[in-house]
């Protein structure tokens, strides 16, 4: 039985592609692996993607501070038109002459 359940290993090791290296004990076997851990370059992957994070906000703040500024271009250019048509209705050219003259 021993002798089988041996061989079966075997081809299961063999087939699943593992190497191992057996030691003189009962044919039992144990595989190794080595892993590369570089604190430096996980650091400046943290770093790095910490930074993106940070430039997509302030961008995203930057953007809604250009649309509220137009926004408010917009609305202070229509206070002066509306202020401009107001004075012509009424006659006051002379005021409507100064709006003008403030606004170039």
């Amino acid at each position: 039985m021993g002798l089988i359940s041996w061989a079966i290993d075997k081809v299961k090791k063999w087939v699943s592609g593992g190497s191992s290296s057996e030691s003189s004990y009962g044919g039992s076997s144990r595989s190794t692996a080595a892993y590369s851990y570089e604190p430096d370059k996980v650091k400046a992957a943290e770093i790095e993607a910490d930074t993106k994070i940070k430039l997509a906000n302030m961008e995203k703040e930057r953007i809604a501070l250009m649309k509220d500024a137009q926004k408010e271009i917009l609305h202070l250019e229509t206070e002066s038109k509306i202020a401009l048509e107001m004075a012509k209705s009424k006659g006051l050219e002379a005021m409507a002459n100064t709006i003008i003259s403030m606004q170039e």
